[in-house]
């Protein structure tokens, strides 16, 4: 079971204009006679279980899914608790589910976040919050009725996010078989990659729902869109390998992206040096500064006589001190020089890499949109290859079970050259009611 919607969820115009009502809605729950033939149903998955599968890993399978929806009623019941018992058992082991049975349970709010928290212990399969709580709702909710003052709403349109239909849930199944007589459109949602590794034209909608579409003529393009999400996600090296692109553009873009990665690089190398010797100047100005000379000669004693020897010692000490100190403000000046370049030169490069590092950016956008538009154009080709096997198969089986060797139609009428590819953000079925 994954985090998704797991009943039937209608979207409508909310009429009301009391503030406190701003979002409202009605959650529908089965009767206890549907809710027993239900549990009869789960019970006899869980008995067919594959030999040695652990029901509990959520892995999806019939029993899994059983074992799910008894769980959710009923925490922390064990597979052990479970076996050999019979539905009325099961049924009053549970508790405090009787009194949600066929009935119909308002919930509102002004705001939508707390709106939302009330109502997803019935809608949600996954909600922690619920669980910690104890029991969920979810497997006894026939239908839950939203209303919000959406203007896309106003004028009657209802959307309805069917669960995903496989067929290991025959309830869910008979729900969305039920609709199918309704809808004007059906829009499977979901992530491209999923899109991609699985055969989802075939298997998110369900045998079953798929045939009740082909029998009321409406398994083809103009009644059923696939619409990938998550279309901006993407590893172009992982694309670029699977697909095997090979275009000549992408082939330039490609390399004019490793000709910038070896610039970004040598500049940084070259940068580095420029570091290191900026910092090997400021060091010997630093050195510099501390062995510089005396202004003044040392001092003679005051006592001793000054004589001629003297003065001439003076006067030579004094000339070497003036010869050092100009060998060293000249050193001084060609070390600030010299650093005053580097800093220079730091700079423009910095403002080089800056640039190089924009263009790169640029150069993996168009890298990311020429992958994007060639996975979701492998992705299309894909989905109508699997809608038309789907379709092929369907048939098939309808003539087997009819055993009829008459062909039903061909499968190259239904035209599935335009399906329609938005982004958008839940991972579902969606249907709409006009």
């Amino acid at each position: 079971m994954r985090a998704s919607t797991s009943v039937v969820t209608e979207i409508s115009w909310n009429d009301s204009d009391d503030p406190e009502k701003a979002f409202r809605a009605e959650i529908e729950f089965i009767s206890g006679t549907e809710w027993k033939m239900e549990m009869d149903i789960l019970l006899d998955d869980l008995k067919n279980a594959t030999k040695g599968e652990d029901v509990s890993a959520k892995s999806g399978s019939e029993a899994s899914t059983a074992f799910a929806k008894i769980s959710a009623v009923w925490p922390g019941v064990t597979l052990a608790k479970l076996k050999g018992m019979t539905s009325d058992e099961l049924f009053q082991q549970i508790d405090g589910v009787s009194n949600h049975l066929d009935c119909i349970l308002d919930i509102f709010d002004s705001k939508a976040k707390p709106f939302s928290q009330k109502i997803n212990s019935y809608i949600d399969s996954n909600n922690k919050q619920a669980c910690a709580k104890g029991i969920s709702y979810w497997p006894l909710v026939r239908c839950v009725r939203i209303y919000t003052k959406a203007e896309i709403l106003r004028h009657g349109l209802v959307l309805v996010d069917l669960p995903g239909l496989g067929d290991s849930n025959t309830g869910r199944t008979q729900v969305a078989e039920k609709y199918a007589k309704n809808l004007n459109y059906v829009w499977i949602v979901a992530d491209i990659v999923r899109a991609i590794d699985d055969q989802i034209a075939k298997d998110l909608m369900g045998k079953s729902f798929r045939r009740q579409l082909l029998m009321d003529g409406k398994y083809d393009d103009k009644y059923v869109t696939f619409i990938m999400t998550k279309t901006d996600i993407i590893n172009t090296e992982e694309v670029v390998e699977s697909l095997q692109l090979r275009e000549k553009d992408l082939r330039e873009i490609l390399a004019r992206e490793e000709e910038i990665l070896k610039e970004i690089h040598d500049g940084r190398e070259a940068l580095d040096r420029k570091i290191v010797k900026v910092k090997k100047t400021k060091k010997a100005l630093k050195e510099l500064e501390k062995s510089k000379p005396s202004k003044a000669g040392k001092a003679i004693p005051r006592k001793r006589k000054h004589t001629e020897d003297d003065r001439t010692e003076t006067e030579a000490q004094s000339s070497a001190n003036l010869e050092t100190m100009d060998k060293q403000i000249s050193k001084k000046k060609l070390l600030m020089k010299n650093k005053a370049h580097a800093v220079t030169s730091m700079k423009v490069m910095e403002s080089k890499l800056a640039e190089l590092k924009r263009t790169l950016k640029l150069i993996r956008n168009e890298i990311k949109a020429a992958c994007t538009q060639a996975r979701n154009n492998y992705t299309q080709e894909h989905l109508k290859m699997d809608f038309e096997n789907g379709l092929r198969e369907l048939k098939q089986d309808i003539s087997d079970d009819l055993n009829d060797e008459r062909p039903l139609g061909n499968e190259d009428d239904v035209e599935s050259k335009n399906l329609v590819f938005r982004r958008k953000s839940a991972i579902s079925m969606l249907a709409v009611i006009v």
